[in-house]
């Protein structure tokens, strides 16, 4: 009983951060779901089994993360540059957009292009930088959690932000400035 009520409140805990670290590479909500559920029944069959991570949280969001590593090779995985909105909300009339409209909506796709080739080619220049970011910028985590998290230091943590960030503006620097202007 105690176990379970251990659980239930990891779960608690950790169930959105898992589910979030899941979607960040899969980029979709039902997949990420499953690799959810996986990844807590895994850590319920270590608990049965009397053993326990040394760190939950870093065991829960690098067993979430390698999860959905692998259900990408498995389905050769391309996330899609740009998601198409099929209909008006739901309760709201379809209406005509007004040219402002338009082009916010057109702005904010060449903003999500540029966020998903920024983090494509980080994940290919380096994996620990693509994380290293990921964990600060998509999931918030305080650098001294995110560092925990990564097994390093608070200043390898950190001396790594500094080498991806700069790889970022040197690379997309330009394109990111010529957006801003718009």
């Amino acid at each position: 009983m105690t176990e379970n009520h251990e659980f239930n409140e990891i779960y608690e805990k950790y169930k959105n951060a898992v589910l979030r670290a899941a979607y960040l590479y899969v980029k979709d909500p039902d997949i990420a779901e499953d690799i959810r559920q996986e990844t807590f029944l895994k850590l319920l069959r270590l608990m049965e089994c009397r053993k326990s991570a040394s760190n939950v949280e870093s065991w829960l969001y690098i067993t979430a993360r390698n999860a959905a590593l692998n259900y990408r090779k498995r389905v050769k995985w391309e996330v899609p540059l740009v998601q198409e909105e099929t209909g008006a909300p739901s309760g709201e009339p379809f209406r005509e957009s007004t040219e402002d409209e338009y082009l916010e909506m057109h702005t904010n796709e060449k903003w999500a292009e540029l966020h998903d080739r920024i983090m494509s080619e980080l994940l290919e220049k380096n994996e620990r930088w693509y994380e290293a970011i990921l964990l600060e910028a998509h999931m918030e985590l305080p650098q001294k959690e995110a560092a925990k998290v990564m097994g390093i230091s608070l200043n390898a943590y950190q001396v790594m932000l500094h080498r991806a960030r700069a790889w970022i503006r040197e690379k997309f620097g330009a394109e990111y400035e010529e957006l801003k202007r718009k």
